[in-house]
């Protein structure tokens, strides 16, 4: 197999932050993969002092024993980063053994018991990395894996409770779970419809009330006693096209997706995916998860 050209040196691919893998990072990983070539070099030299008299100097022997401990230290770390426990804690083991330097313990380099043990690792490495598998995402949405910011900091900081259903709608829309992506969706809007029952002034929704229906019939209640009150006309505007909107949510999205019957396609969860992250923004400017309204900045004396 040719090497891998040398632009690719820069790629960062064993970050551990990392869930998404190219089958071009997967090349590059193999190409990388130093098992192979650092088994060839033991063998080498093994059979080169065993097999054809050649005398390793103890200088030599400690260099090449260094040397040798480095590489399985990398190893180590490589099996860390992906998740591979049982090849890291042999590797782990192997470094414990090479690193005694006198007694009992101590395993001479090269030889063949310490020959034997590194394959044995590798053996373990490879029963590892064959119950691993990729799933193949459109590149158009591949940042959708990894990229939790597409709603907006707006968002973050006001409604920090939806991260995680944000982050699944993402991740579903990239793997074609459209039906997923808008069942999120309603679950994220839920938590702005959760703060607008607070902010016009009624008390937290519990799971005895948390009817859609109930909560908008509820708000539309409030909302009239306050007009009658003398609140404001433009205050009571903006409550109202936020009433309506969950309404018409309500309707058209939110109740058709609890039931079976409906599903969606790509162009329709990502419309909704799209309108979802709008309505939160209009949502985070007003008042936060836990309804308290944003003042509106104080006019500067002149």
């Amino acid at each position: 197999m040719k090497s891998a050209p040398a632009d690719l040196g820069d790629r960062e691919i064993h970050s551990p932050n990392r869930r998404l893998y190219t089958l071009l990072d997967l090349v590059v990983m193999l190409e990388r993969f130093p098992v192979n070539v650092l088994l060839h070099e033991l063998n080498h030299a093994y059979f080169a002092a065993s097999g054809t008299g050649i005398v390793l100097t103890d200088e030599l022997k400690l260099v090449g024993r260094g040397a040798f401990i480095e590489s399985l230290k990398g190893l180590q770390e490589l099996c860390a980063k992906h998740g591979l426990y049982v090849p890291m804690r042999n590797f782990q083991d192997l470094v414990s053994t090479m690193e005694v330097s006198e007694g009992v313990g101590k395993m001479d380099f090269p030889s063949g018991h310490m020959l034997s043990t590194f394959e044995n690792a590798i053996q373990q490495l490879k029963y590892a990395v064959e119950g691993t598998y990729f799933m193949q995402v459109d590149s158009r949405y591949a940042n959708f894996m990894e990229d939790t910011t597409t709603f907006g900091p707006e968002i973050d900081a006001s409604f920090s409770r939806v991260g995680y259903d944000i982050r699944e709608s993402l991740q579903c829309y990239a793997l074609n779970r459209w039906t997923a992506t808008v069942f999120h969706c309603m679950r994220i809007l839920e938590a702005g419809l959760r703060a607008l029952h607070i902010a016009i002034g009624l008390h937290p929704v519990t799971e005895k009330d948390r009817d859609w229906g109930s909560v908008i019939r509820r708000m539309r209640e409030k909302l009239a006693d306050l007009k009658k009150n003398g609140l404001p006309a433009d205050q009571c505007r903006v409550f109202e096209e936020l009433i309506d909107s969950f309404d018409s949510i309500r309707r058209s999205w939110r109740n058709p997706t609890m039931h079976i019957e409906n599903r969606y396609d790509e162009a329709q969860s990502g419309a909704i995916l799209i309108a979802t992250g709008h309505f939160m923004r209009e949502l985070s400017m007003k008042f936060d998860q836990e309804g308290t309204p944003f003042s509106p900045p104080s006019p500067q004396a002149p």
